[in-house]
């Protein structure tokens, strides 16, 4: 059966296609009065346009009111859309529209994998 599937099912590669994805890891601040719960927080952050993985490293502050640390925040970027342009018009303006949430720094951004066709 899935002989026959992959006959009829054929790949194709676009030999312009590229797609390279980013780790960067960012101090952000939740208020949990206003953020909710840090899960919540880092299911919105997920929605924010080409991240892929959002995960806390570590706390630097985690107390009744604020929890402060280290996130590792994936995305992908594909064919020639420019890093600068977006963290500066996607990923930072989506961290900064979600409640209680607040960017204290962009540590780095790393080129972790990079496919070419």
């Amino acid at each position: 059966m899935f002989g026959k599937l992959k006959e009829i099912i054929q790949e194709t590669s676009d030999p312009s296609y590229k797609q390279r994805e980013y780790e960067a890891f960012i101090v952000l601040s939740v208020q949990k009065k206003i953020g909710g719960d840090i899960h919540e927080t880092i299911s919105e952050v997920r929605s924010i346009p080409n991240v892929t993985v959002v995960h806390k490293e570590h706390d630097i502050i985690n107390n009744e009111d604020v929890v402060r640390g280290v996130f590792k925040v994936k995305f992908v970027l594909e064919g020639s859309e420019n890093l600068n342009r977006y963290v500066h018009t996607v990923l930072t303006p989506g961290l900064s529209e979600i409640g209680g949430l607040r960017i204290n720094k962009i540590k780095n951004i790393d080129l972790v994998k990079q496919d070419e066709a």
